[in-house]
């Protein structure tokens, strides 16, 4: 199966969060955001710590998720996976906040 882009996985990261608790995103705080981090990314945030998460959100489609690199993605490059996570969460908010759903 070949590799998502990071906008699809994060994509595919919100539709599974939304299935579980759909005001996930009221949760997540970005100043602390960082998906390096097994108790500041989005799924530490939400459970407490990343291992903490549902299986179905993190073994075997983690990377798929967004919530984990692929081996292929740069060692370490946490960088656009976190972007896109915090252009969706604020957008998100923002639409909420505008009276979207």
């Amino acid at each position: 199966m070949p590799e998502l882009s990071i906008e699809e996985r994060v994509a595919n990261g919100v539709r599974a969060l939304d299935a579980d608790d759909p005001w996930w995103v009221e949760r997540i705080a970005l100043e602390r955001l960082d998906m390096a981090s097994c108790t500041q990314c989005v799924l530490g945030q939400l459970f407490g710590l990343y291992q903490d998460a549902p299986d179905d959100l993190r073994c075997h489609v983690a990377a798929d998720n967004g919530f984990d690199l692929y081996p292929s993605d740069e060692p370490y490059e946490w960088t656009p996976l976190e972007d896109e996570w915090r252009r969706v969460i604020a957008e998100r908010r923002s639409s909420t906040v505008d009276g979207g759903t």
